[in-house]
């Protein structure tokens, strides 16, 4: 969801560092930056020890939930990345299916869904909270494809994160990486595929992307 469906990586850092401000700690860009992705209880357990606070990672997590719900629930301008709805309408009337796997809460991820209107584009919505292990291992999305009840190499995932990919390889999933501004660029080498524009993305070229990941015939 963030930073493939919709550009909120530059809100999340902003509200972070609200967050940080309020727990009385200041963390350099340069490890900020290794966060995108990554599941909240990983993330607040490295803060907590690295920080030596004193609230427990529960505390952190519902501190953090509270907090960043507020702040992206008052931000109108959010809007969805340019050419995904375009992207989900061909694969829409392609007949694939369509989940949503993201680190984020469920909160969050609603509050998101319901902004953009685009709950109809997807079957299935996972968020980080229903599984144990958080990106970058690869439990969100081996839990997805089961609620698909499709085999992870029929899969295909669109990630802007390093930690993201690596879930999706762990995965077993075929995974293109999109190279998005806001997501302080991350290292992307490990997807099988890199776009620098969702517009680029249609249910042909993914189709292709899939083929090639496997070594099967195609052309790009």
């Amino acid at each position: 969801m963030d930073g493939v469906i919709v550009d909120s990586e530059p809100y999340h850092y902003e509200v972070e560092s609200i967050i940080f401000d309020r727990l009385g700690i200041s963390i350099p860009d340069e490890e900020r930056h290794t966060f995108i992705g990554k599941a909240s209880d990983k993330l607040w357990s490295h803060i907590r020890k690295t920080y030596q606070l004193p609230q427990s990672v529960d505390e952190l997590l519902q501190f953090d939930r509270s907090v960043r719900l507020d702040y992206m629930a008052s931000r109108e301008e959010i809007a969805a990345i340019p050419g995904v709805v375009d992207l989900l309408n061909d694969l829409t009337e392609h007949g694939v299916k369509r989940a949503l796997a993201s680190s984020s809460s469920i909160d969050l991820i609603t509050l998101f869904i319901e902004k953009l209107k685009l709950g109809s584009y997807f079957s299935i919505i996972v968020s980080g909270d229903f599984v144990e292990r958080g990106k970058p291992d690869p439990d969100i999305f081996t839990y997805t494809a089961r609620q698909l009840k499709e085999e992870p190499s029929k899969c295909v995932v669109i990630e802007d994160s390093t930690n993201g990919i690596r879930a999706a390889k762990a995965a077993g999933m075929p995974c293109i990486g999109f190279r998005n501004p806001g997501s302080k660029g991350q290292d992307l080498s490990g997807a099988d595929y890199i776009i620098d524009d969702m517009r680029s993305l249609t249910y042909h070229r993914v189709k292709k992307i899939h083929a090639a990941a496997h070594e099967q015939p195609c052309n790009l």
